[in-house]
């Protein structure tokens, strides 16, 4: 049996970075688009944007260059999201 390391640590946490930064970030959009139409900003709303950027996972730049597809998810995501 292997005994973990610090660098096994550190590699595993890094793992879950970019599912925080894509959620906040597309929150970040959601909670904007909300205040610029001056809607108010719905759990379930929230909730969805959340959910899709943590799938689609390190923002919009990073998926406009590595994943266009991810991207189209996103977007699609955010016009759901803005519904509710």
């Amino acid at each position: 049996m292997k005994n973990l390391s610090i660098e096994d640590t550190d590699q595993a946490s890094a793992g879950i970075w970019p599912f925080l930064i894509g959620s906040v970030v597309s929150l970040t959009g959601y909670a904007i688009n909300k205040h610029r139409h001056q809607e108010e900003i719905t759990v379930p709303g929230a909730a969805t944007a959340m959910c899709f950027g943590a799938v689609t996972g390190g923002g919009i730049v990073g998926n406009l260059v590595w994943r266009p597809g991810f991207a189209a998810i996103n977007a699609a995501g955010q016009a759901i999201a803005a519904e509710q």
